[in-house]
């Protein structure tokens, strides 16, 4: 680019020379005769006296304005540098704000996994008090329905906002815990209208069982990823954190334990292929 300026001013500065000079030499020929032209040329060369004030003027004018071109790009290299640091800054505040609110929601954390633990294991031992209570796989109609508490509200919005702090794998395990106690609570909403129109089989309630140790495991699970600065989000539930859901909320039946294992293992197995 320099380049290319360079020859173009080169240029036009021999063009506005030979201008000059052809113009008073034209000029010259037509006043006075040639002897006297070429004699008084001769003398002229050897003094520069042919420079007037058209050459100077010139010379000044296309100065002038290489060095007006040379200030206009220098000041828009400083300008597009200045807007360039303005952005790096802001990316990195921005950077810095999301990592402290990130730093501060992983830190409470565990106050709020205490809480869903308490929800699920309450909808737990209830849930399995009715299962112990069928009979011939239905439960009987005298039998009342416990008051199942509502999602722990707070807690719910820690988890979403951890969400949106959270790197795409991460989000995948804490989404399918804000998601299990959605379908939870939505289940235990429609246990009381089934309970009011018609019969209410085991099955179901061993389902809405297995929703609430899955919630108390996933929940287990994250214990060390809000006490531990270097510990991870784990990729799914392991059978030790399944057991202690279920020792939790006191499922010692064998047949009942097995075939809620069973559902959870099939649940986690589906969460996992959707993703």
């Amino acid at each position: 680019m320099w380049k290319i300026a360079l020859a173009a001013t080169c240029g036009f500065l021999v063009g506005l020379v030979a201008f000059a000079v052809g113009r008073e030499v034209i000029f010259a020929f037509r006043l006075r005769a040639s002897g006297d032209v070429i004699g008084d040329a001769i003398s002229a060369v050897g003094s520069l006296g042919w420079i007037d004030t058209t050459l100077v003027t010139g010379l000044a004018a296309v100065t002038a304005a290489a060095l007006s071109i040379r200030a206009v790009k220098d000041q828009i290299k400083a300008s597009d540098s200045a807007v360039q640091r303005q952005i790096e800054h802001g990316v990195l505040v921005e950077k810095n704000r999301r990592d402290a609110k990130r730093a501060a929601a992983r830190a409470t954390l565990p106050i709020y996994l205490s809480v869903i633990c308490d929800y699920a294991e309450t909808n737990g031992r209830s849930l399995y008090g009715l299962v112990r209570q069928c009979i011939d796989w239905t439960l009987p109609r005298n039998v009342s329905l416990p008051e199942f508490p509502e999602i722990p509200f707070e807690a719910a919005t820690a988890l979403r906002e951890l969400v949106e702090l959270s790197d795409v794998s991460e989000r995948v395990f804490l989404g399918s815990l804000l998601g299990e106690m959605q379908v939870q609570s939505s289940r235990l909403r429609g246990l009381t209208r089934d309970r009011s129109s018609g019969t209410v089989v085991q099955h179901n309630l061993e389902s809405y069982l297995a929703d609430s140790v899955e919630i108390y495991a996933r929940a287990s699970e994250l214990f060390d990823f809000g006490r531990d600065p270097n510990a991870k989000i784990p990729d799914g539930l392991s059978e030790n954190a399944i057991g202690t859901g279920l020792h939790v909320m006191g499922v010692w039946d064998d047949e009942i334990s097995t075939r809620v294992r069973r559902q959870i293992v099939r649940s986690s197995a589906h969460k996992r292929g959707q993703q």
